[in-house]
């Protein structure tokens, strides 16, 4: 099962829905922050900061793991409509 082989819709579809768990992943990390945290990201008070460290890599693994969690879904739900059609 080769998503190269999908029709093109199909790719699409894969490929924008990763995208939104990405930005959903990322929406859900921030909320994690408490708003005075956001805030000092915003107005960039701490870079040379750990903490500015972690919090950055905390988003990038947000956008990430959303990404990842719905290509991965979407791909085991192909798979399986693929096995019940035959």
């Amino acid at each position: 099962m080769n998503p190269l082989h999908w029709p093109r819709e199909h790719q699409l579809a894969w490929v924008l829905a990763t995208v939104l768990g990405g930005i959903a992943g990322l929406v859900a990390t921030l909320s994690l922050f408490p708003t005075t945290g956001r805030l000092m990201i915003v107005t960039n008070q701490f870079w040379d900061n750990d903490a500015a460290t972690t919090v950055v890599l905390a988003l990038k693994m947000g956008f990430v793991g959303g990404a990842v969690l719905v290509a991965l879904t979407y791909y085991v739900v192909k798979l399986i409509a693929a096995g019940n059609s035959k």
